[in-house]
């Protein structure tokens, strides 16, 4: 490293690497080795961040083919390679056999192409070697030949990365020599460079965990083989354009303190009696999935697919770095009898650096399947929109489980310690069923579907069932210790709410609870609205959508400030808690005065 000059350096590395070797051979070497595989995990990241068949790559620092390759293999759209050792463009241009495909000499710290030219600019193995202000330079012409849509990836070294030591040992006995530099770039310099080049972090990814999903495994030179997940051993950055400009940067701001702590939601589970497995999505901080682990009964899942492309999530969640890589598929062998030790089973989405739960009223419980009768395919997807038999079992399950938890924290009391109990909009069971198991409780449920009626007074004998008209009065004077509204308060238009909110005053005995849900900041900030439409709903407090079918159901969205200023006129406000029901729906805890 005598010299900084990464032009003589790198040229004077390939001229020795020739003498020494076959051409296929220094070709091969002097761009790190394992040029298939890597080449191959190189082109696969490429295609997780976006890259479509009919993309546009340039490829800084293309080396001898490395990705280039197996590239051609895929992309049958336009790209162009540079590099500043003609041996290698030479090569490159040789192997891969793409007459389409350019191939060049680079010159200076520029890229030859027009601006907006580029689905995604790679840069893998340069920065590495390059001085932070070359590196900049470079970023600032990525930036110009960049798509408004596409994507900057870059690979990096940084001290945060134990496996990375040894490079910078290998620069400090090399300090005499001519062998090319080796740079470590810090995360502040990465947010320093985009903050001046008005880009953003799309994603960021440790080097010693896996980050690039594969379709098919991958075979390095000395026999290992690499399934699913892979990594190419340093770190990598995904850049995009800040283009909407400082209105979307606020705004994004906002929603993105909404949904901190990050959620996360189990979207299946499966158990065959031997093996548990729990697919989902999780959100990560910052981008960072390195730091999310996942435990079953407070022990990680033996495998852990993470993170997986979710185009779908980012969709909903644009303003969250990694958004579209949020997907997880975990699993565990473990029998029946360990996996419900407790009388169920607790999932958590932990920070693997504190090992606590990242929300912990987020947290997932599932019981055994050894409750009342469950609700047939069509009944259960007309209540929770999923056909699946274990899905509906968890989300009842951890719905009863966090309203008994919201009971211990407020009152030191669980569930069980209510007498007489009524579930308003009890549905066809789906939280209702779990007061088998609390026989101490005289439960009522009410609902307006009549045939949700019948099948709870048939299926769920534990409890008393009556139909109820859509609006108050019901036929119960005051009645109630305990009164649970699950869904329902996110369904009524304001002065229907007030209707209800009197008639559970009437029905409800003095010092009784009341639990409800409501749809407030968490789960607007899933729904796509514009900040203007954010701004008039937090100036009233209360916004509801359009009617539906039956004229009566809308879509309601209250905020914490709302409730607290006018739901107080009838109710004592104990506890508002964010994102709790469904891992979206606001939990509202409320004891009726005059006790």
């Amino acid at each position: 490293m005598k010299s900084l000059d990464f032009h003589k350096t790198y040229r004077g590395l390939v001229n020795r690497l020739k003498t020494h070797h076959s051409e296929d051979g220094a070709m091969k070497l002097a761009v790190g080795g394992e040029f298939d595989a890597i080449g191959i995990l190189e082109r696969e990241l490429l295609i997780q961040f976006g890259l479509k068949k009919d993309g546009y790559v340039i490829d800084v620092g293309c080396g001898s083919g490395r990705l280039a390759k197996p590239l051609s293999e895929y992309l049958l759209g336009g790209y162009l390679g540079i590099d500043i050792v003609p041996d290698l463009v030479r090569y490159a241009r040789t192997l891969v056999q793409r007459p389409d495909w350019r191939f060049e000499v680079a010159k200076g710290l520029s890229i030859p192409a027009e601006d907006a030219k580029a689905d995604i600019v790679c840069f893998f193995s340069v920065f590495t070697h390059l001085l932070h202000e070359q590196s900049y330079a470079y970023l600032r012409e990525a930036k110009r030949v960049l798509k408004p849509d596409g994507k900057i990836i870059f690979s990096f070294l940084e001290f945060a990365v134990p496996n990375h030591w040894s490079v910078f040992e290998t620069n400090l006995a090399a300090l005499d020599t001519d062998i090319p530099l080796n740079m470590f770039i810090g995360r502040d310099a990465i947010d320093a460079w985009t903050s001046k080049l008005d880009l953003e972090i799309d994603f960021i990814e440790r080097g010693d965990e896996p980050y690039i999903h594969l379709p098919v495994p991958v075979v390095f030179e000395d026999g290992t083989v690499v399934r699913e997940m892979g990594s190419l051993g340093q770190s990598v950055c995904v850049l995009k354009r800040a283009g909407l400009g400082t209105l979307r940067n606020r705004y994004s701001g906002i929603l993105d303190r909404v949904v901190s702590p990050e959620p996360w939601c189990v979207d299946d589970i499966k158990y065959d009696g031997r093996e548990f497995e729990m697919t989902g999505w999780a959100l990560a901080p910052e981008g960072r999935h390195s730091l999310l682990g996942f435990t079953l009964n407070d022990r990680e899942f033996e495998e852990i697919q993470f993170p997986l492309p979710r185009p779908d999530i980012l969709d909903i969640f644009w303003y969250k770095a990694g958004a579209d890589r949020a997907a997880f598929c975990c699993r565990s062998s473990v029998k029946s009898e360990e996996l419900f030790k407790d009388g169920y089973a607790t999932l958590k989405c932990v920070n693997r650096e504190t090992g606590l739960p990242v929300r912990a009223d987020c947290n997932v419980y599932f019981p055994p399947d050894t409750g009342p009768d469950l609700p047939d395919t069509e009944r259960r997807k007309r209540i929770s929109g999923n056909e699946s038999a274990l899905a509906f079992i968890q989300e009842g399950f951890t719905t009863f489980k966090k309203l008994d938890l919201a009971l211990r924290r407020n009152f030191n009391r669980s569930l069980r310690d209510f007498r007489n109990v009524l579930d308003w909009g009890c549905g066809c069971g789906r939280v209702t069923r779990y007061f088998y198991a609390v026989p101490e409780v005289r439960l009522f449920g009410v609902d307006p579907d009549e045939d949700n009626i019948g099948w709870c007074r048939e299926h769920l004998p534990f409890g008393e069932f009556r139909i109820t008209t859509l609006r108050p009065p019901t036929d119960f004077d005051e009645s109630f210790d305990l009164i649970i509204g699950m869904s329902l308060f996110s369904r009524l238009r304001e002065n229907d709410q007030w209707e209800w909110l009197a008639e559970l005053s009437r029905i409800a005995k003095p010092g009784a609870v009341l639990l409800v849900s409501t749809l407030g900041e968490s789960t607007v900030a899933r729904t796509g609205w514009k900040e203007r439409l954010w701004n008039k709903w937090h100036e009233s407090g209360f916004l509801a959508g359009e009617t539906g079918p039956d004229q009566y159901y809308v879509n309601a969205y209250i905020t914490q400030e709302y409730i607290r200023r006018n739901w107080s006129d009838l109710f004592e406000i104990v506890d508002f808690i964010p994102a709790c029901i469904g891992n979206h729906q606001d939990l509202v805890v409320m004891r009726k005065r005059g006790l």
